[in-house]
C-alpha cells in the first residue's frame, strides 16, 4: 500500500503496521481514534482495544506484509506535477469511478481528486495501481481488499468479531483472510459494515448478465456503454461491467434506450477522456470545427467530441 506520492522503500508500511511497532502504551494512545462511522456503527473494537487481546497470528501478519509489499519495493513517485499526473491517470484508462475506489482503498481522508493525482504520479514513475480501470469494488484482487481493510484501521481481532457477527465459522488455522477481504470490499463499495454480511464469494459472469438484463439494458445499450468506458471495451465486457456495478449497488449514467445524442454533457465528457483524449486534442478539434481556440476552456468542444465517439463517428485528429 502506498504511503503518498513520496513512496520510499522503508516508508511504505501502513500506518496501522507502524503504530503496532511503537511501545504498547504509546501505540494505544495514538490509535484511540475511531476507524470510521461505519465501524463505530457495528461496534467493532478499535486497533487500540484489539491490542489488549491476542496478537495477530502469523497468517495475518503475512497478509499485512504482502499488502504492503508493493509500497515497500515500488518506484519513488515522480515529483508532483498536477497537469501531468492527471494526464497520466486519464491515458491509463482510469476515470472518476476508479478515483472513488482508490480514495476508499487508500483511506486516511484521501479524496477522489487527490487519488487521481497520487495515482497519476505513481504511474508516471513507472509504478502500478492496486486496481485496474473500470474494476468494481467486489472484483478487486484479494490483496487490494486486504489493503483497504488494514488502511481503515482494522486488525485480526476486528476480523474475529466480524466473523462472529456475520456467522462465519473461524477455521482451526485462525485464517480469517476471507472475512477481512470481504470487509475491505465492503469499504470499497461505500457500504457500512453494519449493513449485514457481504457475499464472501464474487458474483459470476452469469450473475452480472442477469443484473444487466433485469435493469432493462439490451444489445444497443451495450455498444453505447462500451464506447463510454472506452479503452477497447467490447460490448460483451460492457454488459459484465454494468452488471458488476449494479450488483454492487451502483448506478450507470446511461439509461436503457438512450442514444449518443441524448446522454448528458457529463457522460459525453467522460467518454472523451476515457478514450484517451486530452486538452491538446481539444485544441486541434476546436481549430478544425472553428469552435474556440487554445487557451479557452473548450468544454463544449470536448463534449461534442464525446457525443461523436458515442455515435461511432471519427474525430478529425489525423494519424
Amino acid at each position: 500500500m502506498q504511503s503518498s506520492q513520496q513512496d520510499q522503500p522503508n516508508r511504505g508500511r501502513s500506518l496501522a503496521c507502524r503504530f503496532r511497532d511503537l511501545p504498547r502504551p504509546l501505540g494505544r494512545a495514538l490509535l484511540l481514534v475511531p476507524a470510521g462511522l461505519a465501524v463505530g456503527a457495528l461496534g467493532l473494537p478499535s486497533i487500540a482495544s484489539a491490542a489488549q487481546g491476542h496478537a495477530d497470528p502469523s497468517a495475518d501478519l503475512a497478509a499485512r506484509r504482502k499488502a504492503s509489499a508493493a509500497a515497500a519495493t515500488g518506484p519513488v513517485a515522480a515529483p508532483s506535477d498536477p497537469a501531468r499526473d492527471l494526464r497520466a491517470y486519464a491515458r491509463a484508462g482510469y476515470g472518476y469511478d476508479d478515483a472513488v475506489l482508490l480514495s476508499r482503498l487508500w483511506a486516511h481522508g484521501t479524496t477522489p481528486a487527490g487519488a487521481k493525482l497520487r495515482a497519476g504520479a505513481k504511474l508516471r514513475a513507472g509504478g502500478t495501481l492496486p486496481i485496474t480501470p473500470g474494476q468494481n469494488a467486489w472484483h478487486v484482487s484479494k490483496d487490494a481488499a486486504l489493503e483497504a481493510f488494514f488502511n481503515h484501521g482494522l486488525g485480526y481481532d476486528d476480523a474475529v468479531k466480524l466473523a462472529r457477527v456475520w456467522k462465519v465459522p473461524t477455521p482451526a488455522s485462525g485464517d480469517l483472510s476471507d472475512v477481512k477481504a470481504a470487509a475491505g470490499r465492503t469499504f470499497l463499495a461505500g457500504v457500512p459494515l453494519s449493513a449485514g454480511r457481504p457475499a464472501l464469494h464474487l458474483p459470476t459472469a452469469a450473475d452480472e448478465l442477469k443484473a444487466y438484463l433485469r435493469a432493462g439494458y439490451g444489445t444497443r445499450d451495450a455498444v453505447l456503454l462500451a464506447r463510454w468506458w472506452g479503452q477497447g471495451t467490447s460490448a460483451f465486457d460492457a454488459k459484465l461491467r454494468t452488471g458488476e456495478k449494479l450488483l454492487a449497488g451502483g448506478t450507470v449514467p446511461i439509461r436503457p434506450g438512450q442514444n449518443a445524442w441524448q446522454v448528458s454533457q457529463d457522460v459525453a465528457l467522460e467518454t472523451y477522456f476515457s478514450n484517451g483524449h486530452d486538452y491538446a486534442d481539444a485544441v486541434t478539434l476546436a481549430k478544425a470545427w472553428r469552435k474556440g481556440r487554445a487557451g479557452d476552456d473548450l468544454t463544449d468542444v470536448k463534449a461534442t467530441a464525446g457525443h461523436k465517439i458515442l455515435a461511432g463517428l471519427p474525430l478529425p485528429l489525423g494519424a
